[in-house]
């Protein structure tokens, strides 16, 4: 069986998916850092606790 290259406009569609998908997280983490002085990782963390069944408030 034969591999099945991307043709040009899959291969940019893919490129900028990659672009997109490591631009994106740095962009959020630096933001919350200067914002709220959080890492994303801690953020998605505060978020999940603050949805958690039988949280204290809620």
């Amino acid at each position: 069986m034969a591999t099945r290259w991307l043709d040009d406009e899959q291969q940019r569609a893919w490129r900028a998916w990659l672009s997109v998908s490591e631009l994106v997280p740095r962009v959020l983490d630096a933001q919350l850092q200067r914002d709220a002085a959080l890492s994303h990782a801690a953020y998605v963390v505060l978020a999940m606790l603050s949805e958690a069944p039988g949280r204290p408030g809620g």
